[in-house]
């Protein structure tokens, strides 16, 4: 967990909390895929599409974050 005030306050609605899970394969689900046979590649394409979703929401509220922080340093100025 990463936290940091967007601007100089002690207002609640001045923090932001980032969370990032681990993105590492292993905890993705990926890191054992076997596709040696069709049953063993059908369940590795299922994981993987699951990891691209699971990393994609992950940069998705990396990108919010990182307007909020944006906004926010913008109008203390």
């Amino acid at each position: 967990d990463w936290s940091s005030d967007v601007c100089s306050s002690d207002l609640d609605f001045n923090k932001l909390t980032i969370s990032v899970g681990d993105m590492h394969a292993k905890a993705l689900g990926i890191g054992d895929l076997s596709i040696a046979d069709q049953t063993g590649a059908a369940a590795a394409i299922d994981k993987i599409k699951t990891a691209i979703n699971t990393v994609s929401s992950t940069r998705g509220d990396l990108g919010a974050a990182q307007n909020r922080l944006e906004i926010g340093r913008a109008s203390c100025r």
